[in-house]
């Protein structure tokens, strides 16, 4: 409760797909989004046409040069070679698109195939669709050495001619979609392939992209659309940087040029004249009339006091409350007589059987004797 948890800003940002970079002399981070959802609305310059620098070690995938947008406008990331995530996986360039008068950045990725982007062309490869400069052969790539070039033959012997490929693009236009923009659009299995899992940019990827956007020569209202370096053997680092690295300054960050490439015109239509509405006159709420309730009136509520029952301490008996009931009349009992009955005295066995006497009657006071009656005569015969 009360606790905070800190998250680093890095982190949070490239998670997001965004490249977070730092400028020591400024002391300014600058954040640059993956996707933009509203992003500039001039068009990026054309893709410099240029041919990638020879592979350096075995398994590197060639990730085309693209204009960036940054703090200080369009930037060039100049195209390098890198290291896949894992084998098997191949790069699919970001891309710009025009979408509702702005344009916004796709940002690219890893996948087992090469999805769709834009249908730009980026040379090395990548001329609109899909990739013909190699392929995977189990765990090994294989170079299309009629598309890029390989030079150091005793490190990469995994290599291949195949001229039926390459493709003599000569439209060099940045983004899909609007007045002047490429045409394509992606396919089933394209479609399929940005749906299916797959991988952002790796961290030598971010920081190529991080070192960039510092290079003041690389802005593309600087070198008005033709940056002197287009292309790196390896991944910029802050120990590599491009040659004639010149940090952006603040007045660059302050009022940005956008781009030197003739901007994208969006068709106009006319809005229709319609006359201006009357203003509708409001009134304040007031609040409505209603008849005043009348009182109710209400009787107070009488209780009849109940008393206080006495307090008896803990040693006395508490005295039942007699209830308020009418006094019950008392029923007419008699007596019950009882015989006493008189104990026989128990008479050990060796004694002898006592003999009780007879009772004695007792004469009647003042009674007269009963006559006795005289015998009748028996007749003779």
């Amino acid at each position: 409760m009360g606790s905070s948890t800190y998250v680093p800003l890095r982190f949070v940002s490239q998670a997001l797909g965004a490249s977070v970079s730092w400028d020591d002399a400024d002391q300014i981070v600058d954040i640059t989004t993956g996707n933009v959802a509203s992003g500039p609305d001039s068009a990026p310059p054309p893709i410099p046409s240029y041919a990638p620098p020879p592979v350096p070690q075995p398994n590197y995938i060639w990730m085309p040069g693209y204009w960036a947008w940054g703090i200080a406008g369009y930037y060039w990331v100049p195209g390098t070679w890198v290291v896949a995530p894992q084998y098997g996986l191949l790069w699919t360039p970001g891309y710009w698109s025009w979408q509702n008068g702005a344009f916004s950045w796709n940002q690219g990725y890893w996948a087992s195939s090469v999805g769709f982007y834009g249908g730009v062309n980026y040379g090395g490869g990548y001329y609109g669709n899909g990739f013909v400069g190699g392929r995977w052969s189990n765990d090994v790539f294989r170079y299309n050495t009629a598309v890029l070039p390989v030079t150091n033959t005793t490190i990469i012997k995994n290599v291949y001619v195949d001229k039926t490929v390459v493709v003599n693009v000569t439209n060099r236009v940045s983004y899909n979609g609007g007045p002047s923009g490429t045409s394509a659009r992606p396919t089933a299995s394209q479609l399929a392939v940005a749906r299916a899992p797959h991988v952002g940019l790796t961290a030598a990827q971010q920081q190529h992209v991080q070192v960039a956007a510092q290079d003041r020569a690389l802005l593309a209202k600087v070198n008005a659309g033709k940056p002197p370096v287009v292309s790196a053997p390896r991944p910029f680092t802050p120990q590599a940087k491009p040659a004639g690295f010149v940090p952006v300054t603040s007045s660059d960050r302050v009022a940005p040029v956008r781009s030197t490439a003739p901007r994208a015109a969006a068709p106009r239509t006319a809005a229709p004249r319609t006359a201006a509405p009357r203003p509708v006159a409001t009134r304040s709420p007031v609040a409505p009339r209603t008849a005043a309730p009348r009182p109710v009136v209400t009787r107070p509520i009488t209780t009849r006091p109940v008393p206080a029952r006495p307090v008896t301490p803990p040693t006395a008996a508490p005295r039942p409350a007699a209830p308020q009931t009418a006094a019950p009349r008392p029923l007419a009992t008699r007596p019950i007589t009882t015989r006493p009955v008189p104990a026989r005295p128990v008479t050990p066995p060796t004694a002898a059987p006592v003999v009780r006497p007879a009772p004695q009657v007792k004469p009647t006071p003042h009674a007269r004797p009963t006559p006795t009656p005289t015998p009748t005569p028996t007749p003779k015969p």
